[in-house]
């Protein structure tokens, strides 16, 4: 929370710094009940890759999907009453290069 709190202190406007923890559900699900007020913008960004052994989240599910998948979707309908504006999904790049260093065995990352 420290941490995010320093980036929320540099930037304009109100900004408010909450937990969510994307690997558990129950964290999800209190983070929309929580929630008060619109939200022009969601950005959910995958937030992990390749963990090096296999990991679960706390409901039981492969760890990368839970959190870069489930979570986000779960986030993403909880909130949808709020929602006035776009949602966005994105995806890591370190993902496409290493999927692709998989597939030809070829870096692209020069």
């Amino acid at each position: 929370m420290d941490s995010g709190r320093a980036v929320a202190a540099r930037l304009p406007g109100p900004t408010e710094v909450r937990t969510l923890d994307l690997a558990d559900l129950a964290s999800v699900r209190r983070f929309a009940h929580d929630w008060t007020g619109d939200a022009a913008l969601l950005v959910n960004n995958a937030a992990m890759i390749h963990p090096p052994a296999l990991t679960r989240t706390r409901d039981g599910f492969e760890a990368q999907f839970g959190v870069n998948h489930l979570g986000h979707f779960a986030l993403t309908q909880l909130l949808r009453e709020h929602l006035t504006g776009r949602v966005v999904s994105v995806s890591s790049l370190r993902a496409l290069w290493e999927l692709s260093e998989r597939l030809t065995g070829v870096s692209v990352r020069g």
